[in-house]
């Protein structure tokens, strides 16, 4: 994951907002949860600056796309809450962060779209990963 490709997917993911009409926080972050790249659209709420680079930190950490981390911890809420609170509010339970996964199946980022409904902030993300170029 290198800033070049970061931030063709924030211009991906900024296209996908607009075109629902809808200013969000985007990141992306590499493969240790680290921000390489955020954005926080004009009008975007604080809230959505504030959490975008925690959701994308969770889908590293859970390895898999927060929407099914929020489904997991519906069913197991006493385990994620103590997940949440180990984390130092480094992670959040939100949808709309995506792992970014290179040819080879590893990890190596996360995109994360705050802003819109869940639905949104996922097609967002999903919107920022097509056609990615490695």
């Amino acid at each position: 994951m290198n800033l070049v490709r970061a931030e063709r997917m924030l211009d991906r993911a900024q296209r996908a907002a607009e075109a629902k009409g809808v200013a969000m926080a985007l990141a992306v972050v590499d493969a240790g949860g680290h921000p390489i790249a955020m954005r926080r659209m004009d009008g975007a709420s604080k809230i959505a600056g504030d959490t975008v680079v925690p959701k994308a930190r969770t889908a590293i950490h859970f390895g898999r796309a927060t929407a099914e981390v929020v489904e997991a911890a519906r069913k197991n809420p006493v385990v994620y809450a103590s997940f949440l609170e180990a984390s130092e509010s480094r992670l959040v339970l939100s949808m709309g962060g995506i792992p970014i996964i290179d040819t080879d199946g590893a990890i190596v980022g996360a995109i994360a779209a705050s802003g819109g409904t869940g639905a949104e902030d996922v097609a967002v993300s999903e919107a920022a990963l097509e056609n990615d170029q490695q």
